[in-house]
């Protein structure tokens, strides 16, 4: 330990280097011992303790700021793990007290039983008329019971595939959990948009190499029965409702791209956020009756390798209201409103 150095500063970072411990902490007995021994005027002491002195507090507050990260982590899983029993328990009494009937414990378990949330809003659309709040909610807890169990899972599972495996298990327990919030709101009216609501998001079209947008062109190959369903879609994200959205966090490729669709899954709309109100639309499509989405995920693969090497200049773009892609807009949106039916501009 070379005290001599006249940088002051390096003299420092030697004396922390040299004493401190595993967490990057001086002893100060090791610091008054070692130091002690070499610096004999009181001020270079004083001035290095000093120094030592702050960089044991900033450790100090990193290792507070981990256990506080750490204190509301485990306190995040205690929730989850007590909260659906507590809620569960809480609601069973409501329902010895309104008396569910068997028709309704018997929806309960077709709902729960479902693999995927698509399958259950078809369900949920089909049969609105046998199907109350109440219902949903319980429904919801026995999910999110589901849920529990799959955490505890977690910490039981020596292997990065079992564990990917558990976490789109849970994924889609979640979904199925959206999607019945999304009908508890159509079912109180929640959904939809009224004249006092006020357009929040700004819409723009991925265009392709020859300037046609692609959403344009999926809508107008679409079956005009499901084009209501896509105005609906379209709607929610202008006035920013969406209910059953979804970003592709499991695939790598598309991982900055959103999904929104109807209660049945049957219908969808894929963008992006360029900005957290200006969205840019890129696709629609049916989903097939098979449920493969294979070819619109590849489709969108590509479509997203062109967006993103082009951002720089879309941003640019979607600001300046005299570019051509501006102007090409204002045309595009009024397309879509004639397609639709829209009867109100937007841009």
């Amino acid at each position: 330990m070379d005290l001599s150095n006249p940088d002051f500063k390096e003299v420092c970072k030697e004396v922390i280097a040299e004493l401190s411990n595993s967490y990057g902490f001086v002893p100060l007995a090791d610091f008054e011992h070692e130091i002690g021994k070499i610096l004999t005027e009181g001020y270079q002491y004083n001035r290095l303790l000093l120094h030592v002195l702050k960089n044991n507090i900033k450790v100090i507050k990193n290792i507070q700021h981990n256990n506080d990260e750490l204190s509301k982590q485990q306190r995040e899983y205690s929730k989850l793990v007590v909260e659906p029993t507590i809620e569960l328990e809480t609601f069973e009494k409501d329902i010895k007290s309104s008396k569910l009937n068997k028709t309704n414990n018997s929806i309960v378990d077709k709902i729960v039983s479902f693999r995927n949330s698509d399958d259950l809003g078809e369900y949920l659309e089909e049969n609105n008329s046998l199907i109350d709040e109440k219902t949903l909610k319980l429904a919801i807890l026995k999910l999110k019971i589901e849920i529990n169990e799959y955490y505890k899972l977690k910490k039981e599972v020596t292997t990065e595939e079992d564990l990917d495996i558990i976490n789109l298990d849970i994924d889609e327990l979640k979904d199925k959990i959206e999607v019945l919030h999304y009908f508890i709101d159509i079912i109180n009216g929640k959904t939809d948009i009224s004249e006092s609501d006020k357009p929040i998001n700004d819409i723009f079209f991925f265009e392709s190499s020859a300037l046609n947008p692609l959403i344009l062109n999926d809508l107008k190959d679409m079956d005009r029965n499901y084009l209501k369903r896509v105005k609906g879609l379209i709607d929610s994200l202008i006035y920013d409702k969406p209910k059953c959205i979804k970003k592709f966090v499991h695939n790598s490729n598309i991982s900055n791209i959103y999904e929104v669709r109807d209660i049945s899954g049957k219908v969808r709309v894929t963008f992006v956020y360029i900005t957290p109100n200006k969205l840019m639309l890129l696709s629609a499509f049916k989903k097939k009756n098979n449920g493969v989405v294979g070819y619109e995920m590849a489709n969108l693969s590509e479509i997203n390798k062109k967006y993103l090497a082009n951002l720089s200049t879309i941003k640019e773009d979607i600001n300046n209201e005299s570019s051509d892609y501006y102007i090409r807009n204002q045309k595009n949106l009024l397309e879509l409103n004639n397609i639709l039916d829209v009867g109100k501009k937007r841009g």
